[in-house]
């Protein structure tokens, strides 16, 4: 009863429809969008959708039970796959097979008959230490005064079948391991930040971030500089990190994802203030955001005080917030102070400078223009069943090879003793490759078996 169970569960009947659950389950976790907070998705899919992806727990397919039930069983069917047929298959492989005559030999499609002189005896040892330095196993049987030498190769390619299968059992424990232990997520940093990792005794800090430009303005590159920082701030790494050049440290890895401008900041603005001290053209100034810039004349002070990138006043409450984080309307707060004394409080905007400028105030300030303040998007990851998933790879590849590269050959060597001290010598070959593959290396072996018995026989 067991044995049968065992077999059930290394089945085609069992795997087939076991893989097709797991490739559309798979594919279910690529299109509906993972990890994403319950609201959003009542937003982006209302209704009996939304239910379904929660319930079901589609929203982190890969890291819920059943998912794990589904890669358990796969699990179970190839260690049961590698019980009943790998092993068996590289069991059977082994054990030596013998023709009944010579003249199966010569129905064979690679075959060979000839004669040589000397005693059967000599010509049977050197045969069998011929084929033995080209890493055969022999094995003789004599039956009518007719001796019989069985040589096949090792049997690689058994072992390589069973190592491709075994290999995916590294994959599925690194994958298990990696997802119990292991973490992956983007955190966005600014030039200054420094962010702490999970779990992890170290912390990283951003000291700047680069977007490289064309000719033509499109961007070739972005950099993020990052500083590795102990417990105490003491720096242990420093690096320049780009696309497909991540930062590694004590497990951890940390890549360049994305970037983008930060809402609600930027590096500089540039304002033109008109007024009673200055002249009609008025006064260019860059300020930065809460930072209070004095004016000439009359210590005058400018301080914007608030960035949005796109203006909308909220009909609800009243109140400036962002319709978006693209800068589709960008405006500053700007407020001029002299002492105690507000000389101008407002909302400045790139796209409309003349919007909310009451001609009837002495002071107008005018929204020129601004460099963003980009915000980098490092993709921080820990995988600890990496070293399982890269054994299984090579694994895998080594398997691969063997079964390519080292198929199943076998030679039946037939020795008679003839007339005159002649030595009949009847070899047949069969190999798991094309009879045309292995063709030229049969003509080949007995081509040199032929000139060793010579040899032999004339010593």
């Amino acid at each position: 009863m067991i044995k049968r169970f065992i077999n059930l569960l290394g089945s085609v009947q069992v795997i087939v429809p076991l893989l097709i659950v797991i490739t559309v389950v798979s594919l279910a976790g690529v299109i509906v969008p993972q990890s994403l907070p319950t609201a959003q998705y009542l937003q982006i899919m209302p209704g009996w959708r939304s239910s379904i992806i929660l319930q079901l727990g589609l929203d982190h397919i890969f890291s819920t039970w059943w998912f794990y039930t589904l890669l358990g069983i796969l699990a179970v069917n190839v260690v049961a796959c590698s019980l009943t047929h790998q092993v068996k298959s590289l069991k059977n492989a082994g054990a030596m097979r013998f023709l009944q005559k010579p003249d199966d030999a010569n129905r064979l499609k690679c075959s060979v008959s000839f004669e040589v002189d000397g005693a059967q005896i000599n010509a049977v040892e050197t045969i069998t230490g011929f084929m033995k330095r080209r890493m055969f196993f022999c094995s003789n049987q004599t039956k009518e005064n007719v001796t019989q030498i069985a040589a096949r190769s090792p049997r690689l390619k058994e072992i390589g079948s069973l190592m491709f299968h075994l290999s995916i059992l590294f994959f599925y424990v690194g994958g298990i391991v990696s997802t119990m232990g292991g973490f992956s997520y983007v955190k966005e940093l600014c030039s200054g930040d420094v962010v702490g990792v999970q779990n992890w005794p170290y912390r990283i800090r951003c000291d700047g971030f680069k977007v490289e430009r064309n000719q033509d303005g499109a961007v070739s590159s972005y950099k993020s500089n990052l500083t590795v920082l102990s417990a105490d701030s003491t720096q242990l790494l420093k690096k320049v990190v780009e696309v497909n050049h991540p930062l590694a440290f004590a497990g951890v890895n940390f890549y360049q994802n994305s970037y983008g401008e930060q809402s609600g900041s930027f590096e500089v603005a540039s304002l033109q203030v008109f007024g009673p001290q200055f002249d009609t053209s008025g006064y260019m100034t860059a300020a930065s955001l809460n930072t209070p810039v004095t004016l000439p004349g009359n210590g005058i002070t400018l301080t914007v005080s608030r960035f949005i990138s796109d203006f909308i006043i909220d009909m609800q409450s009243g109140e400036a917030t962002s319709r978006s984080d693209r800068p589709n309307n960008p405006a500053v707060k700007v407020t001029l102070t002299r002492g105690a004394d507000t000389l101008y409080s407002g909302w400045a905007f790139e796209n409309y400078p003349d919007v909310h400028q009451e001609s009837k105030k002495d002071y107008k300030v005018v929204f020129v223009g601004y460099e963003p303040r980009y915000y980098t998007g490092i993709k921080i990851s820990h995988n600890p069943g990496n070293p399982f998933i890269w054994f299984g790879f090579a694994f895998m590849t080594l398997g691969i090879f063997l079964v390519f590269y080292f198929p199943h050959r076998n030679y039946w060597i037939f020795i008679g003793q003839g007339n005159n001290r002649k030595v009949i010598v009847t070899v047949g070959g069969a190999s798991s490759r094309s009879a045309s593959a292995f063709q030229a290396e049969f003509n080949h072996s007995c081509d040199s078996l032929k000139r060793v018995l010579k040899e032999g026989s004339s010593s």
